[in-house]
């Protein structure tokens, strides 16, 4: 994805930071791609604009949420019917689904409604 997107800008952070170092590159992020982890809610807490990606863990359970920021929830397949519960989610949405078109159109999502407001 860093790739695709083809920017000096856009930061791998998948080596091993602290929190507060983590916490300062948000804060100051246009953008936050990561997985339903630690991370993610960290960005959340900064209000960070974020894409998680979810599989197999439901995200009506521990999806972040932020006050001041989008967040929008990537997962596959992307035709996966809509889902009420932890159990028809789990049936049908799998992190191996996730095509990296679906989190770039997330990303170009977010980033037109960040810089729109």
């Amino acid at each position: 994805l860093t790739q695709r997107c083809d920017s000096r800008r856009v930061i791998d952070s998948s080596c091993i930071m602290t929190i507060p170092k983590l916490m300062a590159i948000l804060e100051k992020a246009a953008c936050c791609i990561s997985l339903d982890t630690g991370p993610a809610h960290v960005a959340a807490a900064v209000d960070c604009p974020l894409i998680v990606l979810f599989g197999g863990t439901y995200p009506g359970r521990t999806a972040p949420g932020s006050r001041g920021s989008a967040v929008e929830i990537v997962s596959g397949p992307e035709n996966a019917p809509e889902t009420r519960t932890e159990k028809e989610w789990l049936a049908c949405h799998s992190m191996l689904e996730i095509r990296p078109g679906l989190v770039f159109n997330a990303f170009q999502r977010i980033m037109s409604a960040h810089l729109d407001g």
